[in-house]
């Protein structure tokens, strides 16, 4: 057992062990009370606290005039969109507002837009300024920020957070080259920030029942504000200069023709009045108090390897999909402790459906590879494979606070495999399977052989299954894999 599991292991008896804990307090509480409770609850039910009134902000002025509206809700398919966040797939992390990078605005250096954003921000307080400045990563910045702020709202501090999150995007442009290129490469494409599933005003949910993001976008919105914006200038005075000078550019000319731009902009937004009252406070105190020292490389570049495009893969759930894992059902899948050690003395006892060997026979003659996605410990998976002597590229198992479905978990296989989401199938047993698939925008394949299988689900839904894993071979050769070679 390696140290990730030991410390997932460690995580669930602590878990247990609190559950235990409030049950234990539980007993102590007598009958009678209880009923008593409970029926003034059903005589008195609470009242549902009111909605929290968002502040009342239509539209503010963002960069040079542009009107933006911070409340107002999207919706857009998944397929219809670039998305980014500090896990997105690497192309586009530099995207990320947590990206490792160096941001120049006057004279003064940012480790990443996060920590320009929170700096230019939360002025207000000196000790927390320092303690921001000093933060080695955008995450540290912003958990410094919600200890100080856990809800800070005012129509000052809502208006001015829009006006330079939009300016920092600007800025981080003007700074970071592989930025700016990744940017000119997604244009016209909707751009959505989706940090990790979670429900953030700045950026957008990804409903895995309807795959589509909602909210408000505002970080993907001044993005592309910016990304417009910029190309505009750009060409048009690209455009100026080659008239004069009465020849097409090279790339290295038309960067020059940028720099030169870029200088033009930098000025004019750094001796804007509004820009200069938004970051005075955060100037003095660099001017008083210095810029803290940081013992930190400076960042470099992430490196996006050439995408495979001609691999395919096969990616399969576990339990139920190609083991029938029910033989460690007392030590893994039980309520309360788990008795991982038992589990994996199971492993002898698991069985595998039929089908599943001339699957892999088929995949290793045509250079398909094998990858599986669970909830299960990667090291069982692992395990199990080895023991049954089966191919098996990379496995994806359970993650600490990211579970499955979730599209991270996507976005983590294609990068270990360097692919993407048109060379895969994924085969699983569960709707939770089918969300994964759909959250990931991989083709799903509905898998009925076992008991546990949820077969009404894929029915009501129109979606394709087998009966066997022998089917899959014909789905595969259908999708033109039979012809390609490793």
């Amino acid at each position: 057992m390696d140290f990730n599991s030991k410390k997932i292991e460690k995580r669930q008896i602590v878990k247990e062990q609190q559950e235990k804990e409030r049950i234990a307090y539980l007993n102590t509480i007598p009958l009678d009370f209880l009923r008593e409770y409970i029926k003034n609850r059903e005589d008195n039910p609470p009242q549902e606290e009111a909605e929290e009134q968002k502040p009342k902000i239509d539209e503010v002025t963002i960069l040079d005039g542009i009107p933006f509206k911070p409340y107002e809700e999207f919706h857009i398919p998944v397929s219809e969109c670039i998305q980014f966040h500090s896990k997105a797939l690497p192309e586009n992390r530099v995207m990320s507002n947590h990206y490792d990078c160096i941001i120049t605005f006057k004279g003064v250096e940012f480790y990443s837009l996060e920590q320009m954003f929170l700096g230019l921000t939360y002025s207000d307080s000196p000790d927390v300024l320092k303690r921001i400045m000093k933060a080695t990563s955008g995450v540290a910045a912003k958990k410094i920020c919600r200890e100080k702020y856990p809800d800070k709202r005012d129509w000052d501090f809502e208006e001015k957070r829009y006006r330079i999150i939009a300016l920092c995007h600007l800025f981080k442009y003007m700074s970071v080259k592989e930025y700016r290129d990744r940017l000119r490469e997604t244009y016209p494409q909707t751009l959505v920030e989706c940090p990790n599933g979670k429900d953030y005003h700045f950026g957008m949910v990804q409903n895995l029942e309807t795959n589509v993001f909602e909210g408000n976008n505002c970080s993907g919105r001044t993005t592309m504000i910016v990304r417009d914006m910029m190309k505009e200038k750009e060409d048009a005075e690209i455009a100026h200069n080659e008239a004069l000078m009465g020849h097409e550019f090279s790339e290295a000319e038309k960067e020059e023709v940028r720099e030169a731009l870029y200088g033009d902009i930098r000025y004019q937004f750094e001796h804007d009045k509004q820009v200069i009252k938004d970051s005075k406070p955060l100037l003095t105190f660099i001017e008083k108090e210095g810029i803290p020292k940081v013992k930190k490389r400076r960042p470099k570049p992430i490196k996006v390897p050439d995408i495979d495009r001609e691999t395919k893969c096969l990616v399969m759930d576990f339990d139920f999909t190609v083991f029938d894992t029910s033989a460690d059902d007392a030590y893994r899948k039980c309520e309360g402790k788990k008795d991982m050690e038992k589990a994996f003395e199971m492993i002898s006892q698991y069985r595998l459906y039929d089908g599943w060997q001339d699957v892999f026979e088929w995949t290793k003659k045509h250079g398909v590879k094998i990858a599986v996605l669970s909830g299960a410990s990667a090291n069982l998976i692992e395990s199990a494979f080895k023991h049954f002597k089966l191919p098996c590229e990379t496995v994806i198992g359970y993650q600490p606070y990211i579970e499955k479905p979730n599209p991270i978990l996507g976005n983590m296989l294609m990068e270990r495999l360097n692919i993407r989401e048109s060379q895969i199938i994924l085969v699983g047993d569960s709707c939770e399977d089918d969300k994964q698939a759909r959250g990931c925008q991989f083709r799903f394949v509905g898998a009925t052989w076992s008991e546990n299988s949820h077969k009404d689900y894929f029915a009501e839904r129109g979606i394709q299954t087998v009966s066997n894993p022998k089917e899959l071979i014909a789905i595969m050769e259908e999708a033109g894999w039979k012809t390609h070679r490793r």
